[in-house]
């Protein structure tokens, strides 16, 4: 992968997290709520948006 793919891959993923993190403060959610709500973020992006999820692992579209 290259450095410029990479980088646009860790924004991806810093700007999912940051998203996630509001979703649990506007629903009270403890942190520890995080995980389980990252991986159903993911698997929902498996099904509905896979190029968006490649675009997460930095793999070409």
């Amino acid at each position: 992968m290259s450095e410029t793919k990479a980088r646009k891959a860790e924004a991806l993923w810093h700007y999912l997290e940051a998203r996630l993190e509001e979703v649990l403060e506007a629903r009270s959610l403890p942190l520890e709520c995080l995980e389980a709500l990252e991986a159903g973020y993911l698997a929902a992006l498996e099904d509905f948006a896979p190029a968006l999820l490649r675009a997460l692992e930095g793999k070409e579209g």
